[in-house]
């Protein structure tokens, strides 16, 4: 029987075994090390890395684990992540700590001065099978900065706040800031101050530490810890370039500030050429084309870019427009472009996709764009690399998308695959996970949702998600998998553990699936899926496969509604947790998923549950 109790979200931390180490990376000490007995569970030999060991604060350092090419780890085991960072606070949409997160790829900002234990704890279904620890050491920026390595910038001659001994500048031309940065330096714009300008400011390899922020009193901090009255630079005008065009710039700082735009202004930042360690931290950014962003016209690629706890839109065309190795997008807050994307991605090599909300992607346009469109390079890209014609060497690849809000973004939500017919896009190994796709929820798309989630991919594992198509079209499906051009046919994809729910259909002919597989995909698995679609629909169907090799088992189409509160006026609040009187508890099956939407372990009882959340 199954223990009824309060909705929290659970994380087991487990610890088997006192690990040594640190640095860079390394192999897992194992939980039972030099055999045992004949009942100890099997050691699983993997690695894990830390991209950063030290630097100035705040430090983004990205972990990864389980990253083989050829081994299913990446998607079947649980990996549990404590950054020993307890004070980090929480995201502002999920609630979760920032403290800890869950999946083979991960990051953490560590904002205060300090030696840190991140432990990475892995597991499987019969328990721990390795652990891995790694010493970060994070300096203190009042020190790495120390006198006037910090330059306090104003517009009317108020340094209340600014460091002792720092330099002073009053300027009402935001311009003079360009000739003022330097490695090993930093900038603090005044809290209250505002500048206007029509120019651009230009960044060429300078290698960090440099830090641009702000210093003064914040007032009225929101959720994310922006705060009313963060310096403020508009930027008018046509210029292409932007305020912090960053042409082959490293460890890099930049938060705290608001920025906004003509919408004829390209973006805030340009440069494209060889991002690394750059850090967006707290930005509000509204207006330009596309307000944050950079491209692959480069010869090395990007590294190690983190967009963390930013508000950012009401662009013409993209939210945001990035790509690169080791990309982390966490806690940001997304919103309504004109004519585009939300979020584009254009490659991801080891990312992480976190806590982010997005929603209203196309609002005035009829055109069809996505709350996250997500693809990578093309193989004639990656051929070139090297001689100056794309310089990508990886594919998106090792990606986890997690715990975010998709909204209205039409006609789908949110696509895995090439970006158009005509090229050759290999996207695989990438984790779906813990999402919430609501059609209905926020400024709504010129067209509606149609589809939630459509993979053009190979290995991707689609588990504990929430699709809730209220507010879609007249036709709606969860999860739709097939091939989309020239790329190999989508293979070896996994569908476990998502609850789908639409209760009321819209307009005259309408059809709801729960999961539609084309008949190009491949060896798909589909399990342990519940699904309510409106019984009034002309066509309502959990599962359409019309693929020639589809394995599947304990997926229930209800005849009625199976949750506590699915219907609640604030899609945010909707509870897709699972009534003690539902039909289906412990009615799953084993599949690699072992915990839920709520980070709950599976199973809690008897048997696995169905849909995205376990009774107890």
């Amino acid at each position: 029987m199954k223990i009824k109790g309060l909705f929290l979200l659970t994380l087991y931390w487990l610890f088997a075994v006192s690990c040594g180490g640190g640095g860079g990376g390394g192999g897992f000490v194992p939980a039972n090390p030099g055999g045992g007995g004949g009942d100890d569970p099997p050691v699983v030999v993997i690695s894990a890395t830390a991209s950063r060991t030290a630097g100035v604060a705040p430090l983004s350092v990205f972990f990864n684990a389980a990253i083989d090419s050829e081994d299913d780890a990446f998607h079947t085991l649980s990996y549990v992540w404590d950054f020993g960072d307890p004070a980090s606070g929480s995201w502002a949409l999920s609630g979760k700590s920032k403290n800890a997160d869950r999946g083979p790829v991960a990051a953490h900002i560590y904002e205060t001065p300090g030696v840190y234990t991140a432990t990475l704890t892995a597991r499987d279904e019969t328990g721990i099978v390795g652990q891995r620890e790694f010493s970060i050491t994070v300096s203190d920026p009042e020190a790495v900065y120390a006198g006037t390595n910090t330059i306090c910038i104003s517009d009317n001659a108020d340094f209340n706040g600014c460091p002792s001994g720092a330099g002073q500048v009053t300027t009402t031309d935001i311009l003079d800031m360009e000739e003022r940065v330097a490695a090993g330096r930093r900038i603090l714009l005044r809290r209250g101050a505002s500048w206007t300008t029509d120019g651009a400011a230009y960044y060429r390899e300078i290698s960090g530490p440099v830090t641009i922020g702000a210093y003064g009193a914040c007032s009225s901090p929101d959720e994310r810890g922006i705060c009313a009255n963060a310096p403020l630079i508009h930027l008018t005008g046509s210029t292409e370039g932007g305020i912090f065009n960053l042409y082959k710039t490293t460890d890099w700082r930049i938060q705290d500030l608001h920025i906004t735009g003509d919408t004829t202004r390209w973006g805030a930042t340009g440069g494209a050429t060889d991002w690394r360690q750059l850090l967006f931290l707290r930005l509000k950014m509204s207006g330009f084309n596309t307000p944050l962003g950079n491209s692959h016209w480069d010869t090395d690629g990007h590294d190690q870019i983190t967009v963390a706890d930013c508000d950012i839109s009401d662009a013409d065309s993209n939210i945001l427009y990035i790509g690169s190795e080791r990309l982390a997008l966490l806690g940001n807050r997304l919103r309504n472009p004109a004519e585009s994307h939300v979020l584009r991605v254009w490659q991801a090599y080891l990312g992480v996709i976190s806590h982010n909300e997005m929603s209203g992607a196309s609002l005035y346009t009829t055109s069809g764009r996505h709350a996250l469109k997500f693809h990578g390079p093309s193989q004639e890209v990656l051929a070139n690399a090297g001689n100056g014609e794309g310089g990508l060497v990886h594919p998106s690849r090792f990606v986890v998308i997690a715990n975010n809000v998709f909204g209205s973004s039409g006609p789908w939500q949110v696509c895995v695959g090439p970006q158009y017919e005509g090229i050759d896009e290999r996207l695989r190994d990438i984790i779906v996970e813990k999402n919430r796709f609501l059609a209905g929820w926020g400024a709504i798309s010129a067209t509606p949702v149609q589809a939630a989630l459509l993979i053009w991919a190979s290995k991707v594992t689609v588990r504990n998600n929430l699709f809730d198509g209220t507010g879609s079209s007249s036709y709606y499906t969860g999860v739709m998998i097939t091939r989309r051009g020239n790329e190999p046919a989508p293979s070896d994809n996994r569908v476990y553990h998502n609850t789908i729910y639409k209760a009321a259909v819209q307009g005259a002919y309408t059809s709801c699936e729960g999961i539609r597989l084309g008949e190009q995909a491949r060896r798909t698995i589909v399990r342990n899926n519940l699904a309510y679609l409106a019984p009034e629909a002309d066509l309502m169907q959990l599962l359409h496969d019309d693929s020639p090799d589809l394995t599947q088992s304990h997926n229930f189409l209800a005849s009625s509604n199976q949750w506590i509160d699915p219907d609640n006026a604030n899609f945010l609040l909707r509870d897709f947790r699972l009534r003690g009187d539902c039909d289906y508890l412990n009615q799953g099956t084993a599949v690699p998923v072992l915990d839920d939407f709520a980070e709950t372990a599976r199973p809690q009882g008897a048997g696995f549950d169905p849909g995205a959340f376990e009774y107890f």
